[in-house]
């Protein structure tokens, strides 16, 4: 009986806790790929080195958008007077630059959205704090107490009961960090193919690809932004919905954290959306 008690509250323990793991996923969102300091040397040397790999793509595609433009402009006879030509060559002069630059660019514009989310946590609860004001450790002696009072077929049902929160609570957690592991594997993405988009800035044509690209990166850097404020949201609203009071069971305490969690998640699913309706995509 007395390892089935341990085991009770090892699940207990385990359900409580992702308030704590908060702090993670804000590190987690601060880790941008193509800013130097901000993550793993290991992956900003693998993106800079495959990002080298594909420039020279990107100039020839560059190159292939200037003669498509350039022949569709002699057809079109537009080029019979030279300020349409020195027009084409100023642009691809343009184009050239931006793309040799476009990593110190992209670079840049992460490193504004990263001092943003840094400037956003001094002014939030405390991490800490948060778990004072839930005081987990007296709900789960009241529970533990309680689980010691029943008969055992009633712990199987108290047993089977938090069984499900722990599992719920599991799945949360999990798909809370594939969230953020996917914006960083989609940031790596967009910082190595930066050259390919940024080619059509060439065309008149094509260049509303390149801006809906750049568009489409500063949503995913944004993307970050509104995860940290989500994630501080959460904490005071799970630590104002998951005290419960005198004569209150402990239960409803629970209850309160599991559903805080889950808006939490889906709040987190939807923070891409998010950020593109922000950026107008």
């Amino acid at each position: 009986m007395d390892e089935l008690v341990a085991l009770f509250g090892n699940i207990l323990n385990q359900i409580f806790g992702l308030e704590g793991d908060i702090q993670s996923i804000i590190n987690l969102v601060r880790e941008v790929p193509n800013v130097a300091g901000t993550s793993d040397g290991t992956i900003y040397n693998y993106v800079l080195t495959v990002f080298n790999i594909i420039l020279p793509i990107g100039y020839t595609l560059m190159c292939v958008f200037f003669m498509i433009s350039f022949l569709n402009k002699t057809i079109m006879f537009e080029l019979m007077h030279w300020e349409n030509i020195v027009s084409m060559l100023i642009r691809l002069f343009l184009a050239k630059v931006v793309i040799v630059n476009s990593f110190a660019l992209l670079e840049l514009i992460a490193t504004v959205v990263v001092g943003i989310c840094d400037t956003l946590a001094p002014n939030s609860p405390d991490l800490q704090g948060f778990s004072r004001i839930a005081n987990w450790n007296s709900m789960i002696d009241q529970i533990l107490n309680e689980f010691r009072d029943i008969g055992l077929i009633a712990k199987i049902f108290y047993f089977i009961q938090y069984f499900v929160i722990w599992a719920v609570m599991l799945l949360i957690r999990i798909a809370v960090y594939f969230v953020v592991f996917g914006r960083l594997i989609e940031l790596c993405v967009y910082t190595i193919m930066a050259p390919i988009p940024l080619s059509t800035m060439v065309s008149d044509e094509f260049n509303s690809i390149a801006f809906r690209f750049v568009q489409s990166y500063i949503a995913v850097c944004l993307q970050g932004v509104v995860i940290v404020v989500l994630c501080y949201v959460y904490l005071m609203i799970a630590a104002r919905w998951i005290n419960p009071g005198d004569g209150v069971a402990p239960i409803a305490g629970v209850i309160a954290y599991v559903l805080s969690s889950v808006a939490l998640l889906f709040a987190l699913l939807k923070s891409e959306s998010w950020a593109k309706a922000i950026m107008g995509l």
